[in-house]
């Protein structure tokens, strides 16, 4: 990730680490791992004035789900350097350390704004142009406003407009379907909940249905 890369909704982007987004299963994914093992071996012996060579050649830990069919051998393979492929284990890279392959590159931002106990505004900002389609589908107009009186350009969001609270198993139903085949198919999302005087108890339990959930995040 660039040093110029911006984080205009405060997702905390990781530093010092590089990310690469991969099509196309296992196959795909071990070609990549070919190509980074040419890469890292080259450059572990490589040196000049401004490049030392490293102590060895380091080990690569993969990580892939349980079901995951990716494997690699050394010597079948003709691997340069020692490869580790971990299934199932839990490690700390997720998809909240770099930002998604599109422009701008933003996530969508999921702000609960509370109108009472029991209503809330379900307000989608960042980047909504790829799930433009679900939104209209579901009826949730555009809106637009100028965040800074510097700023070129408007920000432009999708509300979901008077939400009952009441109902809990209602409203999880509807947020599960609006984060998933409904609307943005399950690609990351960062839930707030906006600075309230009203009581958020409703907003918190409904919350919790999405506890687990890999590509949503909780602020609040």
């Amino acid at each position: 990730m660039s040093k110029k890369t911006g984080d205009q909704d405060n997702v905390s982007w990781r530093r010092f680490g590089a990310g690469f987004y991969i099509t196309g299963g296992a196959a795909a994914i071990k070609d990549f791992l070919m190509y980074l093992d040419d890469v890292i071996s080259w450059r572990s012996e490589y040196a000049d004035g401004t490049f030392e060579p490293l102590a060895a050649k380091p080990k690569i830990i993969v990580y892939v789900s349980p079901d995951d069919t990716l494997a690699l051998d050394k010597q079948t393979d003709e691997l340069k350097c020692d490869f580790e492929v971990v299934k199932g284990a839990e490690h700390a890279f997720t998809v909240f350390d770099l930002p998604p392959p599109i422009f701008p590159n933003r996530i969508v931002v999921l702000t609960f704004q509370i109108l009472s106990a029991t209503q809330a505004h379900l307000i989608f900002s960042g980047n909504t142009k790829p799930f433009q389609k679900g939104f209209v589908a579901l009826k949730m107009k555009g809106k637009s406003v100028q965040v800074n009186p510097d700023d070129k350009f408007m920000e432009f969001f999708r509300v979901r407009e008077d939400m009952d609270l009441t109902n809990e198993d209602a409203c999880v139903l509807e947020l599960k379907n609006i984060l998933g085949v409904g609307c943005l198919q399950s690609s990351p999302v960062l839930v707030r909940i906006k600075e309230t005087e009203h009581d958020t108890s409703a907003v918190q339990k409904i919350l919790a249905g999405f506890t687990g959930y890999p590509n949503v995040r909780m602020e609040n």
